[in-house]
């Protein structure tokens, strides 16, 4: 069975619904749903932010901008499927998703519930920018390469960073704010990787 793409009206209320102010996804089901969206969805913007804490946690997550017909938000993340700290430490199944909002300010990390997140850099397309089935593609790579939560190795700071360098290096005509240094070092590696 072929799947109909939306109709180029209709591609904002499929991600998020009019009375809605933000919507989760698993990375999964937002790669299934940006393959359905007919339309140039493009990227204008990822922030990496994290969320800064006296108590030992530390979170790192991407702040994405879209513009479709009006600006919407993705945050990309990765969290623990568990609060268990056996799990944490172990690697339990990792928890990656993908809220789209409206404002920044829909999401719950900017309710005051949290520490306020600091953006510690930015990437900024001018050309060729990526799309919402780019940022889809990414965040389900980066899950399927490694799909267990890890605190030393594969934690929220690895993910957030591996899908930024990936962005980086598959669109490289954007211009850097702050730090973008894990990105870098990545896009370095892979380039000095013999040819297979």
């Amino acid at each position: 069975m072929a799947i109909k793409p939306v109709k180029r009206t209709a591609h904002t209320e499929f991600l998020l619904h009019d009375y809605e102010s933000s919507r989760n996804y698993n990375v999964r089901d937002f790669l299934c749903i940006s393959k359905r969206i007919s339309t140039e969805a493009t990227v204008v913007a990822c922030d990496l932010y994290h969320i800064p804490c006296y108590d030992a946690w530390y979170h790192e997550f991407l702040l994405v901008h879209v513009d479709i017909s009006e600006r919407l938000m993705l945050v990309v993340e990765r969290n623990p499927s568990h609060e268990n700290m056996w799990v944490i430490l172990s690697g339990g199944v990792a928890k990656d998703t993908i809220t789209v909002v409206r404002v920044r300010e829909d999401h719950d990390y900017w309710k005051g519930v949290y520490p306020t997140p600091v953006c510690k850099g930015s990437l900024r397309w001018h050309g060729s920018s990526p799309h919402l089935l780019d940022i889809g593609f990414f965040a389900s790579a980066a899950s399927k390469t490694s799909k267990y939560y890890n605190l030393y190795i594969r934690q929220c700071l690895w993910y957030a960073r591996v899908v930024l360098a990936a962005m980086e290096m598959v669109f490289p005509h954007c211009s850097r704010e702050g730090t973008t240094l894990f990105s870098r070092i990545i896009a370095r590696i892979y380039t000095r990787l013999p040819d297979a």
